[in-house]
């Protein structure tokens, strides 16, 4: 069975463009909206829940349940409520973490920022993180605002991995390994 990532995009991007709207007329708190849709992702990452919420046999009002339960201060938030209610009433919950991203991304559109996600193998100090945001707003990415995403993988062994809108620039230790040993095999 294939999934179709396009579709699966074009749904999520068109739920995260409506409700962008809909916060922008009404004036919501981005940030917020933003703390609501972090811990709202959460639920999507537990696996037990996960599978209750992308369940198609589990009806709509256990689901509302389950995220609403989990963001006990996100019910009241008539907006946030409304999207979610939209979401589940249109089957449409497991594009829920697409939705997300989605808004993240629009958002950071909206505001001139770049979110640039580094993988690192351990996690950076303050320093090395503000000396990292510097150079790509100089060099690379020349941006004011970047969203600096951090992920730790001890199995990149050292350097790091940069990734921004379409582009990855790799320059870990496990990739140059990795190329030394495809280069030695030819050689031998």
């Amino acid at each position: 069975m294939s999934v179709n990532t396009a579709g699966t995009d074009r749904i999520a991007r068109r739920y995260a463009k409506a409700f962008l709207t809909l916060a922008e007329e009404s004036h919501a708190d981005f940030a917020t909206i933003q703390k609501y849709f972090n811990k709202a992702l959460e639920l999507f990452t537990y696996e037990e829940s996960a599978k209750l919420l992308n369940s198609p046999v589990i009806p709509s009002a256990i689901k509302r349940d389950i995220i609403f339960t989990y963001l006990k201060e996100a019910a009241s938030d008539n907006l946030f409520r409304q999207l979610i209610e939209t979401v589940i009433a249109e089957g449409r919950i497991t594009h829920m973490p697409g939705i997300i991203a989605a808004f993240h991304n629009l958002l950071n559109e909206k505001e001139g920022t770049v979110q640039v996600e580094v993988t690192t193998a351990t996690k950076l100090s303050d320093a090395d993180r503000q000396t990292l945001t510097d150079v790509l707003k100089k060099s690379v990415i020349k941006s004011k605002n970047i969203n600096l995403v951090e992920v730790t993988d001890p199995k990149i062994i050292g350097g790091l991995i940069v990734k921004f809108k379409n582009s990855v620039v790799d320059l870990s230790l496990r990739e140059k390994l990795d190329q030394m040993s495809r280069a030695s095999v030819g050689i031998l």
